[in-house]
C-alpha cells in the first residue's frame, strides 16, 4: 500500500492548477485593462500620454518599469509594446476606479466561469470602497488583484470573440448508457466590450508581437497576437513581495483576425531566466503551432 507522509502533497496531486489555483496574473493582464479604456472612450489606440519616466511614485510607493527604463511619450499601443508599468499606471489613471472595477466584474473576474470541472476558485478582486490609488496603480499592469489562468483564458477569449464572452466547456457531448446523446452547445454568458474595441484590442496585440517586446511569438503564415506577463510574488503573510521570486505566463490569440485559439501558459517560480519571454512565451508558441497544423487552419499570408 502506497503511503504519502505529506499530507499537502497528497492533496496537491487532485488540484487542477487551471482552475483552483489563482496568482497575480502581472502584464497578460495590460490588454484587459486597455480594453476597458478603449470602451469607455477614455483613450484611443493613437493617444499619446507621457512623458514616461523610469518610475512613477504613488501613495509613497515606487513603480519601476520592468527594464527600469523610461520610454518618453507613448501612444497607448506603443505602452502595450513596451510593457511600460509607468504608463499603464498613466492608462489607469485614464479609467479611473469605478470603471475598471466595474469593467472586471464584466470580464468575470469576481465569478466562477462554471466550466465542468471540479474545485473551480474565483480568485479575489478587491471590494471598491478599499481601492485607493495605489490599487488602481498596480491593477493596471497584473498586481494587486487574484486571477486564474481560466480566467484569463476566458477574458482573451471574450476578446477573440468580438467582445462576447463565451461559456466554457470541457465536455462535447454526452453519451449514456442506453446510446443516447446530449450535445453541450455553446453559448454567449453576456457582452463585455463592444465589437470595435474587441478588434482594436486584438490589432494592438498583434504589433506587440510584430514590433513589440513579444516579437519572439511570431508564426510564419500566421498574425499572432499576445503578451507576456513576469509577475512578483506575494509574500505568504500578506507584506509585500517575495525577493527574487516571479511566475511566468503568456497568453496569446491566433489567428488574430479570425481567432481560432487562445493558449494561457504559467509557470510558477521559473529560475532559469527573469522574464517570461525566454520561458512561457516559447512554450505558447509550441502549443499556437502545434494547434494550427493539426487543425489546418488556412495561413494568413
Amino acid at each position: 500500500m502506497l503511503k504519502i507522509e505529506n499530507k499537502d502533497r497528497e492533496f496537491s496531486i487532485f488540484v487542477n492548477p487551471a482552475v483552483s489555483f489563482a496568482y497575480e496574473p502581472g502584464s497578460i493582464f495590460k490588454p484587459i485593462i486597455v480594453s476597458l479604456g478603449l470602451d469607455n472612450e477614455k483613450f484611443e489606440p493613437e493617444t499619446k500620454g507621457g512623458p514616461f519616466s523610469n518610475m512613477t511614485v504613488v501613495q509613497g510607493y515606487e513603480i519601476h518599469t520592468a527594464l527600469d527604463k523610461g520610454y518618453g511619450d507613448e501612444t497607448v499601443t506603443q505602452i502595450l509594446e513596451n510593457s511600460d508599468n509607468v504608463g499603464m499606471v498613466w492608462v489607469g489613471n485614464q479609467i479611473g476606479n469605478d470603471l475598471m472595477r466595474e469593467g472586471l466584474e464584466k470580464f468575470g473576474f469576481n465569478e466562477k466561469t462554471g466550466i465542468d470541472l471540479p474545485g473551480e476558485t474565483t480568485g479575489t478582486i478587491l471590494s471598491l470602497k478599499n481601492w485607493r490609488d495605489i490599487h488602481r496603480a498596480n491593477i493596471s499592469f497584473g498586481q494587486g488583484v487574484l486571477v486564474t489562468p481560466l480566467q484569463i483564458a476566458q477574458a482573451y477569449a471574450t476578446i477573440a470573440n468580438d467582445g462576447e464572452m463565451p461559456k466554457l466547456h470541457i465536455v462535447d457531448k454526452i453519451i449514456r448508457k442506453d446510446g443516447s446523446e446530449e450535445l453541450i452547445e455553446n453559448s454567449i454568458v453576456r457582452r463585455v466590450i463592444k465589437t470595435e474595441t474587441a478588434n482594436e484590442v486584438r490589432r494592438m496585440m498583434q504589433s506587440v508581437v510584430d514590433v513589440g517586446q513579444s516579437s519572439k511569438a511570431k508564426i510564419e503564415g500566421y498574425n499572432i497576437g499576445g503578451k507576456t506577463g513576469t509577475a512578483q510574488i506575494a509574500k505568504k503573510d500578506g507584506t509585500g513581495y517575495e525577493d527574487n521570486s516571479f511566475n511566468h505566463s503568456f497568453a496569446g490569440i491566433g489567428p488574430i483576425a479570425n481567432p481560432k485559439f487562445v493558449v494561457v501558459i504559467r509557470l510558477e517560480k521559473p529560475t532559469a531566466t527573469r522574464f517570461a519571454d525566454s520561458t512561457a512565451l516559447p512554450m505558447f508558441k509550441k502549443a499556437m503551432q502545434f494547434l494550427l497544423s493539426y487543425y489546418q487552419i488556412p495561413k494568413d499570408y
